[in-house]
């Protein structure tokens, strides 16, 4: 059975990543802000952030978002179904691990 989330929210996320869920969930929307000087990259993974190898593991999908004012938001037509568990990764490119400092933040919610 799938976890409900409510209003996950994740500061300051880097190419270290962090843990959304603690397990199976399904995620509605993600909102996401950029306020760092920088254009990021949030890399959304189907895993446990230690089993990752950012810039190595292949993301799900990336959300980019530009530099000091990106904010993006995602409402799933259909809730994502992560069948391990939902992590991210904030980086400098789509696929990479360099690590764009503070200033991402991240929230996931049903």
């Amino acid at each position: 059975m799938a976890e409900p989330i409510s209003q996950a929210h994740t500061r300051n996320l880097n190419n270290a990543g962090a843990n959304i869920s603690n397990g199976i969930c399904t995620i509605s929307s993600i909102i996401a802000s950029n306020i760092s000087a920088a254009a990021v990259f949030i890399q959304i993974f189907d895993a446990a952030i230690a089993d990752v190898v950012v810039g190595t593991t292949r993301p799900m999908f990336s959300v980019p978002l530009a530099a000091t004012t990106g904010f993006r938001q995602i409402n799933f037509r259909r809730p994502a179904l992560f069948n391990r568990r939902f992590s991210a990764a904030a980086t400098t490119t789509a696929e990479g691990a360099g690590d764009p400092g503070t200033g991402v933040f991240l929230q996931a919610w049903i």
